[in-house]
């Protein structure tokens, strides 16, 4: 797979996907370079690895130990991370949960909604941790 992924996942390919997906309208547009140069400092191959590692880990077991406020942002979409498993960790953290209508990319093709959404999840932790108001 490795070699495969390699191959196909060229600068070449990356802009063409990138130019699709971001158009001269889209809100990332300024930032098209900056984005295809980050995806490419990464090895395809070892991204899939972590990708595939990141699918098998589960912190449920260990995750209701957290003494921390915690805030998700659940992509009601995902089809990487099906919003069960979000639903499941953010049950397990008792996290606050803002709902994001979207795919695992919608930072890409909503970015407006994805900043607005994370920076509620954000508010919502730096609040409870000011106030000390969070259930554990």
């Amino acid at each position: 797979l490795g070699p495969i992924t390699r191959r196909f996942i060229r600068p070449s390919t990356i802009r063409f996907v990138f130019a699709r997906r971001i158009t001269r309208r889209h809100p990332l547009r300024p930032h098209l370079g900056w984005l295809m140069s980050e995806w490419r400092r990464n090895d395809p191959w070892h991204m899939a690895q972590a990708g595939r590692a990141i699918s098998k880990f589960d912190a449920r077991p260990f995750a209701s130990t957290l003494q921390v406020p915690v805030s998700v942002v659940l992509t009601t979409k995902d089809q990487l991370v099906p919003p069960r498993k979000q639903r499941e960790l953010a049950e397990a953290t008792k996290a606050h949960v803002v709902p994001l209508d979207g795919d695992h990319f919608v930072n890409v093709g909503k970015p407006d909604e994805f900043s607005s959404a994370t920076l509620h999840a954000v508010r919502l932790v730096t609040n409870a941790r000011a106030t000390g108001r969070f259930a554990r």
